[in-house]
């Protein structure tokens, strides 16, 4: 069976204080659509960013978001951070696919 993200899907689950960010990279094998899907307690800002060009596909305050990507002809590496927009501490849920 085929995967679109190297490793399979993931699912990363975290708690992070007022202001805190975190910050991780994953890279997407080409040929397959790729999908996200975010929740989080508090309002939090997530951003998607390709990193071979910088290209910001995903940039936003919000509690919740899903979110699907066409095939791409090359591996892809995208960096994803969630800032905790809040002044409380807060819990988000990111899945990739």
């Amino acid at each position: 069976e085929q995967r679109a993200l190297v490793g399979g899907p993931r699912q990363i689950g975290r708690f992070i204080g007022p202001g805190q960010v975190d910050s991780f990279q994953v890279t997407f094998i080409h040929g397959f659509p790729n999908s996200i899907a975010f929740s989080s307690n508090r309002m939090m800002r997530l951003t998607v960013v390709r990193d071979s060009n910088a290209n910001v596909v995903v940039d936003g305050v919000t509690t919740s978001l899903q979110r699907s990507f066409p095939p791409h002809p090359a591996n892809r590496n995208m960096i994803f951070r969630v800032r905790n927009t809040s002044n409380q501490r807060g819990q988000y849920q990111l899945f990739i696919n």
